[in-house]
């Protein structure tokens, strides 16, 4: 059904109603509609830092050593074979 197919049919239903129902089926849509739209006029706050000092790292893991370890897995383990083999 085509946009302009969709808009006749409206018409037809709607144009016998009255002023005060079509006021009526107006404040419905809109309140219907105004439901889903997005809240983006009062975004929540959000704080820098909240999270400073409740994370804790390993000692070295982020090593030279542990990237290469990381690195040879990668390229030369079983998980990821080589296109010519």
């Amino acid at each position: 059904m085509t946009t302009l197919e969709i808009k006749s049919r409206l018409h037809e239903r709607i144009e016998h109603l009255s002023e005060a129902q079509l006021k009526k089926l107006s404040d419905l849509l809109v309140h219907e509609f105004s439901q889903n739209k997005p809240d983006n006029e009062h975004p929540s706050e959000r704080k820098l830092g909240t999270m400073k000092g409740k994370i804790r790292m390993a000692d070295g893991w982020d090593s030279d050593e542990e990237n290469e370890e990381i690195a040879r897995s990668f390229y030369e383990g079983d998980i990821f074979p080589s296109d010519h083999e």
